[in-house]
């Protein structure tokens, strides 16, 4: 997953949320948070480099 666009990950999650039905729903829901989360603290880490 290395130097994917995240739109391209998004798509990956639609993807498999309409292959798998709404079964699939709540774990979409927690990858797609866990990938807000892990894209917001690597922003971050990379404002705070730029700063030094």
């Amino acid at each position: 997953m290395p130097g994917q666009p995240i739109d391209e990950i998004m798509e990956t999650f639609k993807t498999g949320v309409i292959g798998g039905g709404s079964i699939t729903y709540p774990n979409a829901r927690f990858a797609m948070r866990a990938l807000e989360e892990f894209t917001a603290g690597s922003a971050l880490s990379q404002e705070e480099k730029l700063k030094e």
